[in-house]
């Protein structure tokens, strides 16, 4: 018996299928197949009924599974360990909107490298649904993205939400019959579609500051998220009460990145941090 055989056995009951399994580890169907059947031989027991419905777990192998568990879950707390006491450095690679990550990549970072000096985080920045991609195809770790699409290949968990509101400068004065927002954005795009009085004359501008700071002039209206508003606290006022955009913002990963303690320590630091 070895550990690969438990851990592939454990990935097979999680999965449901041989196939998936095995397209989420990057390894052949038969590695799996292999596996599971020198498990099985080595314990002189069968650990799945296969149906044409799928497979599922013997009354044995729920045993098995409960030890099996234990047995990886030990494996990589000793891992863990072994790598903090010889410092082994660690990369994990983290990914989001810019504005998003100024709402929670300081408090991350503070308690992330003070617990694990022996990991060096990269930070890549892009629109929700690039983030998205990237974490589906390897290139990021895990991200925090907007309004994710749900897929079955990622674990997709909810931290909050956030409005995208019309904004306008409490200098008590109307603005210019202008608006200024990022047009490539789907939620702009939706609210010019509630809203029944938008400005004729639009600026683009993926510049959220910039945004800000010209709605605060009282140069134009300006479409932002209520967070960010709040955030760098703008003098600014909700131009249409009860019209605005809802957002939510979820952590996203691939279900291999949790196979460390840090890691499942680096999902719940990234939910504190927006609380």
């Amino acid at each position: 018996m070895n550990m690969n055989d438990l851990m592939y056995f454990q990935q097979v009951n999680t999965y449901g299928s041989f196939t998936l399994t095995a397209k989420m580890l990057g390894v052949t169907q038969p590695t799996i197949s292999e596996a599971i059947s020198r498990l099985e031989k080595s314990l002189s027991t069968k650990l799945f009924y296969r149906t044409k419905q799928g497979i599922s777990l013997t009354p044995q192998g729920k045993l098995i599974l409960e030890k099996t568990s234990l047995i990886l879950n030990t494996k990589n707390e000793i891992e863990s360990l072994s790598n903090i006491n010889t410092q082994i450095q660690l990369n994990i690679k983290i990914g989001c909107h810019p504005v998003i990550g100024r709402y929670f990549l300081s408090k991350f970072l503070k308690q992330s490298t003070k617990k694990y000096p022996q990991i060096n985080f990269k930070l890549q920045h892009d629109n929700s649904r690039s983030i998205q991609q990237m974490i589906q195809n390897g290139e990021i770790d895990i991200g925090v993205v907007v309004n994710p699409i749900r897929n079955p290949d990622l674990f997709i968990s909810r931290i909050t939400y956030d409005k995208v509101k019309i904004w306008k400068s409490t200098a008590g004065q109307s603005p210019n019959n202008q608006l200024i927002a990022d047009f490539t954005l789907p939620q702009t795009h939706e609210i010019l579609r509630q809203w029944k009085s938008a400005p004729a004359q639009h600026i683009h501008t993926n510049d959220f500051n910039l945004i800000g700071d010209l709605v605060q002039s009282n140069m134009a209206y300006g479409i932002l998220p209520e967070r960010f508003v709040q955030m760098e606290k703008l003098k600014l006022e909700d131009e249409a009460k009860g019209l605005y955009v809802k957002d939510e913002f979820c952590v996203v990963y691939r279900p291999e990145f949790l196979k460390n303690s840090y890691s499942k320590e680096c999902v719940k630091y990234i939910i504190d941090a927006f609380n």
